[in-house]
């Protein structure tokens, strides 16, 4: 961000400036004190204390030094500030919901979508799915639902909001299988990060991996499963979910998702460990939930999940030729979960789209016709 160049550049500055003062006799200077620098010193100085006077996190302009041992880094005065900012914007907002579509989309590994670079066919997506998913987090009205009298939900008769919310919250909205397909990008994307990790993965699919320890009358089956991962006989099995942290019932709780990141994807984290949690520890097997909000925020279960098959910090030498963007395989491990888990909730209100808007049919087994 400029105004953070901006900080290095003057902490650059002082330091040079220290520096001098510090071994002016030796260097044959006058007398020079960062204070009394030239005048356009002293306003770069004033100037960037009025930034990191917009931070809660006390900043140390020496430390913004690219290599400098001290703390706090550069992206503590660059958090701090977007922080701020978030809260003010937050404040302005009219509605919870809004403000709960603010916070899942600031959340953990959120906005990691937007760095994904386009290497694969699984990280590519159409223009209209960019423009899609850019709108329902900007709350940017879409300009097919932001008509005169506004458009009636083919499912329930309700009629759209202009965000996009809608089809994520009908109780009929999984017409044609509209959630089943977001579902199932979103089960693909995390499958390609654990190809991409070297972690042997299939989809359970109908098949019975519990055997007798299913609850009775009851067979379990997660969405994917890391065959031997722990051990000979020792499974990883995941299950994974997208939720709406915009809902009432999220948004009007006493602890609300306008409020507080990651509400909705802890309630259905816990749904699931309750549901799976028993059965796999019958068969010396692990769960692990891979729960996301639609609007990025990740739930705590599967930041794990991304940390543990990525391995915290690493990084293959050879990962910067087709990632410039990650910093480390978690991060870029990231990227891809994300990515897959946005684009497929763009799919599916494009899908609504072409139903409600445009009149077009989908055959059976949820194909566009």
């Amino acid at each position: 961000m400029m105004w953070v160049a901006d900080c290095c550049f003057v902490a650059g500055v002082m330091a040079c400036l220290e520096y001098a003062g510090a071994h002016s006799h030796a260097l044959h200077l006058p007398d020079i004190r960062p204070q009394t620098a030239l005048p356009f010193v002293r306003e770069l100085c004033a100037a960037a204390h009025r930034v990191v006077s917009q931070t809660d996190t006390p900043v140390d302009l020496l430390s913004l030094l690219p290599g400098s041992p001290r703390c706090p880094h550069q992206r503590d005065l660059s958090g701090g500030v977007m922080e701020r900012r978030r809260r003010v914007l937050a404040a302005e907002l009219p509605d919870p919901q809004r403000r709960a579509v603010l916070v899942s989309a600031s959340g953990q590994f959120a906005g990691h979508w937007v760095q994904a670079i386009p290497v694969a066919d699984c990280w590519r997506a159409r223009p209209r799915l960019f423009q899609l998913a850019l709108c329902v987090r900007l709350g940017v009205p879409i300009p097919e639902l932001d008509v005169s009298g506004g458009v009636a939900c083919g499912a329930c008769g309700m009629t759209h909001d202009k965000y996009g919310r809608h089809p994520s919250l009908c109780m009929r909205g999984n017409r044609s299988y509209l959630w089943t397909e977001r579902h199932d990008g979103f089960q693909r994307a995390v499958q390609r990060a654990l190809w991409f990790a070297r972690v042997t993965t299939r989809a359970v699919g109908t098949r019975n991996y519990f055997g007798s320890a299913n609850p009775p009358n009851k067979e379990l089956r997660a969405d994917l499963v890391c065959m031997h991962y722990h051990g000979m006989g020792r499974h990883l099995f995941i299950d994974v979910a997208v939720t709406e942290p915009a809902s009432p019932a999220m948004t009007g709780g006493a602890r609300s998702s306008a409020e507080h990141a990651g509400v909705a994807a802890d309630l259905r984290a816990q749904k699931k460990h309750s549901k799976y949690r028993e059965a796999c520890l019958r068969i010396d097997s692990t769960f692990r939930d891979g729960v996301i909000e639609r609007y990025g925020h990740c739930g705590d279960g599967l930041v794990g999940l991304v940390r543990l098959i990525a391995g915290a910090g690493h990084r293959e030498p050879w990962e910067t030729d087709y990632s410039p963007t990650a910093t480390s395989r978690v991060t870029h491990v990231a990227q891809c979960v994300v990515f897959g888990a946005v684009m497929s909730d763009a799919a599916m209100l494009d899908a609504v789209l072409e139903l409600d808007v445009w009149g077009k049919e989908r055959v059976e087994g949820g194909r566009r016709g």
